[in-house]
């Protein structure tokens, strides 16, 4: 088998100043990053790494597929305040009905400047920003949002060498799924869901993060549709108010379009998969892969 390399090239941001705080290196970085926050359908998770600084990136492996970097999908964001190497962004959904502050450590490295981030945590999930404070009261009226594309740096590939296969990582360690919620807001409905070693699943949507662990008990095919099914540990992670007891990816690729409405609510979609949580209360996404197998 063939693996391709890749490396920390050289960012290139567009230059200019969002309200009335001046545009700067650190600035720009953290405006990349989040703009790969509001499109992140469209920005790989190993683009968003390459803004972090290298160190950080050599010392915890970070090009490794297991290490995923946390985002929330707001629909807009800003540079708030900069404060030395301290940069503070707001991201807000499109009704304003939250806004969370973001505050980035940026450090020079290489001649170039880069996101410092405050670690990773349990769920091998990069912390990209240096604090994080969710739901501030912060009148909307002062609320101004990006309106410009800001270049995120593109994957270089240097080198390719033979391996063997026992060295390689497999992708079933590590999925990646995203989409929309059935039955949310059109507003405030996109998510990212991760799968880690097979068991540790944490998902991101907009109001915050929630993890659980899963055992996979069966798989099955009801017609053309194949579900995988696991049980939701009694010890899961996820706060009290959540008392889920059932996850299911069903693959819906081989589905007519009349077939697949029906676990879509009727909603026109280009989704290969359904997820489940069932339990209360029962949530169901329509996903798509971004990274991993199911195989």
């Amino acid at each position: 088998m063939r693996i391709k390399y890749w490396f920390f090239c050289a960012l290139v941001y567009t230059n200019f100043g969002i309200a009335q705080v001046a545009s700067t290196p650190a600035t720009q970085v953290v405006e990349a990053l989040l703009q790969g926050m509001v499109n992140e359908e469209e920005i790989s998770k190993a683009q968003l790494k390459m803004l972090l600084a290298p160190s950080f990136a050599k010392a915890n492996s970070i090009q490794e597929e297991r290490i995923g970097i946390e985002v929330f999908p707001p629909d807009h964001f800003m540079i708030w305040e900069v404060k030395g190497s301290m940069v503070t962004g707001l991201i807000w959904n499109e009704r304003k009905s939250w806004v969370h502050q973001l505050i980035f450590n940026t450090v020079q490295e290489n001649g170039q400047t880069y996101i410092m981030p405050s670690g990773i945590d349990a769920y091998n999930m990069i912390q990209p920003w240096h604090s994080l404070k969710k739901f501030m009261p912060i009148q909307r009226s002062k609320l101004v949002a990006n309106t410009k594309t800001i270049a995120v740096p593109k994957l270089v590939i240097i080198e390719e060498e033979e391996v063997q296969e026992t060295s390689v990582k497999k992708l079933s360690d590590y999925i990646q799924f995203s989409g929309e919620m059935v039955g949310a807001d059109p507003t405030d409905n996109r998510f990212t869901l991760l799968i880690a070693k097979g068991k540790v699943v944490t998902l991101v949507v907009s109001m915050g993060t929630m993890a659980f662990n899963i055992y996979e008990t069966k798989r099955r095919n009801t017609g053309n549709m194949k579900e995988i099914v696991f049980k939701i540990e009694s010890n899961n992670l996820t706060p009290g108010a959540f008392k889920w007891t059932e996850f299911t990816i069903k693959d819906v690729t081989k589905l007519t379009h009349e077939e697949k409405s029906v676990y879509t609510a009727g909603i026109v979609s280009d989704c290969k998969y359904v997820i489940d949580i069932k339990g209360d209360p029962m949530l169901r996404f329509m996903a798509n892969l971004g990274a991993g197998s199911l195989e």
